[in-house]
């Protein structure tokens, strides 16, 4: 059934907040509007990015991956596009929950922040946060995000950096849903948290601030007799599982192979080992995939 517009929208409560609530989105505007100009000199988002603040002034409300909640009387109006003059492609009644799938972005002049969301019954689209409210915080375990997993960009522009840091040449700007495989652990600077990332088949290896990734799959699951791939620049093969085993060579992105032995837990990594027409040691599996 083709979903119903909310009442007239120039007036409509749900997408348009009382003259107390413009007085002070005006402000949150303001605030906004200063902490983008700071982003577009030295930014972690891409110049074109509404959600590129990198200063502890931020009007973003939730983080991808948090649970929320309708507040809106009459309805909230979910959308195909950020604004109102997206089509509405349904109407979340009071109370409905749903996920957030990406954080505002540049589709909107409006005034308000609209974030993507998917809600409990499947739909998908954008509404305006101001009448969401947050009833579980995305669960972000010990806060990392591990080795292998494949996350997508999930905001309209993030900067990929040659080192991590805010200071760090912009190698270019990844548009939204981009994927990448996490290739290295987190580290902190800049009071960010930074990922090492891989990109597809390009052979590109660099940083995002993990704040903007959303995780898309784990890990994948490795066993004896699976084919493998190195997934990351540089990767040395050892005569044993663990770090103080011998290196027998270096193995580049791309690099084949089957799995013979493992998985061993040593030094803080899962060891398999691997055997070539060339060459069979070990390595840690957190950068082998599974093509």
């Amino acid at each position: 059934m083709t979903a119903q517009p909310c009442t007239d929208e120039r007036r409509d409560r749900s997408e348009r907040p009382n003259r107390r609530g413009r007085a002070q989105h005006g402000r949150a505007r303001a605030v906004l509007i200063g902490s983008l100009l700071i982003a577009l000199i030295g930014g972690l988002l891409g110049p074109a990015a509404v959600t590129a603040q990198e200063s502890d002034t931020t009007s973003i409300l939730f983080a991808v991956g948090d649970r929320v909640a309708v507040t809106a009387d009459d309805g909230l109006n979910l959308r195909d596009g950020q604004g109102e003059t997206a089509e509405v492609v349904a109407t979340l009644v009071l109370g409905t929950e749903a996920t957030v799938l990406a954080l505002p972005a540049t589709g909107s002049d409006d005034g308000f922040d609209w974030y993507q969301l998917e809600a409990d019954d499947g739909q998908t689209g954008w509404a305006v946060g101001e009448f969401l409210e947050l009833i579980e915080p995305a669960d972000a375990g010990d806060g990392t995000i591990p080795i292998g997993s494949t996350v997508a960009v999930g905001t309209d522009g993030l900067n990929l950096r040659a080192e991590a840091g805010l200071e760090a040449e912009i190698i270019e700007t990844l548009p939204a849903d981009t994927e990448a495989v996490i290739d290295s652990e987190p580290v902190e600077v800049d009071d960010l948290i930074w990922y090492r990332v891989s990109i597809g088949n390009r052979e590109i290896f660099a940083w995002v601030a993990g704040e903007f990734l959303v995780v898309v799959a784990d890990p994948p699951v490795i066993a004896v007799g699976d084919s493998i791939a190195v997934n990351t620049d540089l990767l040395t093969i050892r005569d044993g599982a663990g770090l103080d085993a011998a290196a027998l060579d270096t193995l580049h992105y791309g690099f084949a192979a089957t799995v013979i032995d493992g998985p061993v837990e040593a030094d803080g990594f899962t060891w398999f080992q691997i055997e070539s027409d060339d060459v069979t040691g070990w390595v840690a599996g957190a950068w082998l995939t599974v093509p």
